[in-house]
């Protein structure tokens, strides 16, 4: 199988496609961290995102999830529901002026 280096992650053509926009996401890290430490310490319950805008996270979230209770050796079966919520109205206030983050922001999927 070619393999290529995406990131801090290997990744075969047997990926689905469009997997390489999420594989080379850089808070797909941040996710493989969070699902392995969840399911090492055996935390119970589901991963629910709050805000999800497009997806892209949650779909992230959920490839890890899949690959961690196939592929790790100590995985106790830790079935989880992911689950994302999202209003779809934007941030609620103004942060008081912070120079980022508006009210109304993320108010629409693309």
């Amino acid at each position: 199988t070619e393999e290529r280096r995406t990131g801090s992650h290997q990744m075969s053509k047997e990926y689905p496609a469009g997997m390489d926009l999420l594989l080379s996401d850089v808070r797909y890290e941040m996710c493989q961290r969070c699902v392995r430490f969840i399911n090492y310490e055996m935390v119970p319950g589901d991963i629910v995102e709050f805000g999800v805008y497009t997806g892209r996270s949650l779909a992230m979230f959920a490839h890890t999830q899949e690959r961690y209770t196939k592929e790790v050796i100590h995985a106790c079966d830790m079935k989880r529901k992911l689950i994302g919520l999202d209003s779809f109205e934007g941030l609620p206030t103004d942060f008081d002026g912070h120079p980022r983050w508006r009210e109304g922001m993320f108010a629409m999927n693309h």
